[in-house]
């Protein structure tokens, strides 16, 4: 995500957009903001006072890492957001809590494979056309597919790894996008 690096991504302008916010109000704020990534090797943890995870694309495919890594920061400086609240919201599974509080999540049947019974299985419960499959811990499309009634299964390539979730598909969510609500120190 930061700009000029080999592996910037197309949607790279999503973290520009956040920086170009960001930047100036912590200027303001006499914040010096530095941008890193996250396990490249020519930064130390102690050549910062704190540190605040922005735009990781990638978490999902070194998890185990990533989440050590956070674990080793959060030992020797501040981080924003903790560790544990992290923690919870990298595994979907916190679906679960959310609709025990009364936030109804999209319908999900949570699977330990994508399989044709599991998906015919979703296809009858919602009397749908098309589903999408996700992996339990994932972001930015890696691993989903769309899958239509009748189709054939992608390759596996294409499909989670392991645990995943199996959700109607909602046309809305291309005409119209998702919310995401942010939350500071617990207020909207």
């Amino acid at each position: 995500m930061i700009p000029g690096s080999p592996d910037e991504r197309e949607d790279s302008w999503e973290h520009a957009l956040e920086m170009q916010r960001l930047q100036p109000a912590c200027a303001a704020a006499d914040i010096e903001l530095c941008e890193l990534v996250w396990d490249a090797r020519e930064w130390q943890i102690e050549d910062f006072d704190a540190f605040v995870v922005g735009t990781t694309w990638d978490y999902q495919e070194k998890g185990e890492v990533f989440l050590a890594r956070l674990a080793q920061i959060e030992s020797l400086r501040p981080l924003f957001n903790p560790l544990a609240t992290l923690r919870w919201n990298l595994d979907k599974r916190y679906l679960h809590e959310l609709a025990a509080r009364g936030v109804p999540p999209v319908p999900t049947l949570w699977v330990e494979t994508i399989d044709p019974a599991g998906l015919e299985h979703a296809f009858e419960l919602w009397d749908c056309p098309s589903v999408v499959v996700k992996p339990q811990v994932g972001a930015g499309a890696w691993r989903q597919a769309k899958i239509e009634r009748g189709a054939r299964l992608p390759a596996a390539h294409e499909l989670p790894l392991g645990a995943a979730m199996i959700q109607p598909f909602l046309a809305s969510v291309q005409s119209e996008g998702e919310y995401s609500l942010l939350y500071f120190n617990r207020c909207f």
